[in-house]
């Protein structure tokens, strides 16, 4: 019976992911308090815990509260304060004060939590990564940003050690760090986990998969916003990268974000030399007008517009990527559209080419 009311205790913070196996792994300390444990507290510990993960579910934050404390002094008096079991109560606990956006209150739960799970990272490894994913969290929204990205190095850490190095279940980690490190301008440090993240996602749950496309988009838009602008025509891939399997990746990312094919998961010279390219220079690009609704707000900020030029250097499609201000997005695709450049030429003759020109609307 007791091993049952511990895998119960799988933190709400990943309730879908609990797993038997895992919580069967914690220290002995639990078993051997059980000992000590009445039929009674057994059965409460039980009824508790099943009760806090429905209110929970159920969105009844308030009522799930004083479930959460009785839930926690129960286990501390089964177990003893420094279980694993108990840091788990904690966590569900300080999730249910966050879900109320009661975070001062969370975060130092959160932090006693995280101190009895890293006394055994190894069995604790899923719990613990949650609990500093969220600290994490939290620091961000401080502006700790520096706090943040240590935290959830951390949190990478302790999942490698657990899963290896390149499996699936680090995905959302790796870009929530590299999300991170964007936020404090680090595109350096970022980028190397972002190709990294997205090269586990090609090989492991494939190419075409809509969550590998997803970040392959949001990949490319914070590539994008890394860049300087490029006055003379749309932007190509910088040269600066180490590796052909990086650049095309990069290819890929930028294909998918445009939208102007569906074959994105193939890459032209993937593990080949780059033929000989001429890029084509603008001839004309119009200064986008600036919408008075826009002015009046007043509204400004970098939109991003994809570009399809043809063999003629004429743009035959444009679409604004990456959001930007609405008021401004129509405006910059408008003028997009009348830009033209000299044709761009591979191997000595005309093609098809994609890019992005950059808009800075700057308030006046």
């Amino acid at each position: 019976m007791m091993a049952i009311a511990k895998a119960l205790t799988c933190s709400i913070l990943a309730i879908f992911f609990c797993s038997f196996a895992v919580l069967g792994q914690q220290t002995q300390t639990g078993s051997q308090s059980n000992q000590r444990a009445s039929t009674a507290e057994v059965a409460e510990e039980s009824q508790l815990t099943t009760s806090l993960v429905e209110l929970y579910k159920a969105g009844k934050f308030d009522q799930a509260l004083p479930v959460a404390r009785r839930l926690v002094a129960l286990r501390e008096k089964m177990f003893g304060r420094e279980d694993p079991v108990v840091g788990i109560a904690l966590s569900n606990l300080a999730e249910i004060y966050r879900a109320k956006k009661k975070y001062d209150e969370a975060e130092p739960l959160y932090r006693r939590s995280l101190a009895i799970l890293e006394r055994d990272p190894t069995a604790n490894s899923q719990s613990l990564t949650n609990v500093l994913e969220i600290l994490a969290d939290i620091a961000f929204e401080k502006r700790d940003y520096k706090g943040s990205s240590a935290l959830l190095a951390r949190a990478l850490a302790v999942k490698e050690a657990s899963v290896g190095k390149d499996d699936p279940s680090l995905i959302p980690l790796l870009h929530h760090l590299a999300n991170t490190l964007q936020a404090q301008r680090q595109f350096d440090l970022a980028e190397p986990i972002y190709l990294r993240s997205l090269t586990i996602a090609e090989q492991r749950l494939g190419k075409r998969d809509p969550e590998t496309i997803s970040m392959m988009k949001n990949f490319a838009c914070l590539d994008l916003r890394a860049r300087k602008p490029a006055p003379m025509g749309p932007q190509q891939e910088q040269e600066t990268e180490s590796g052909a399997a990086a650049r095309n990746l990069k290819r890929r990312a930028s294909c998918w974000l445009f939208g102007f094919k569906d074959d994105c998961d193939i890459s032209p010279n993937e593990g080949g030399q780059k033929p000989d390219v001429v890029n084509g220079r603008a001839i004309s690009m119009p200064k986008p007008a600036y919408p008075p609704p826009a002015r009046a707000g007043p509204v400004a900020g970098i939109v991003f517009v994809a570009v399809l030029i043809d063999e003629e250097g004429k743009v035959i499609e444009a679409k604004t990527v990456c959001g930007g201000p609405p008021l401004l997005l129509e405006a910059a695709k408008f003028a997009a559209r009348a830009a033209k450049f000299t044709p761009t030429t591979v191997g000595g003759k005309p093609k098809q080419v994609d890019g992005v020109i950059t808009y800075n609307f700057v308030r006046q």
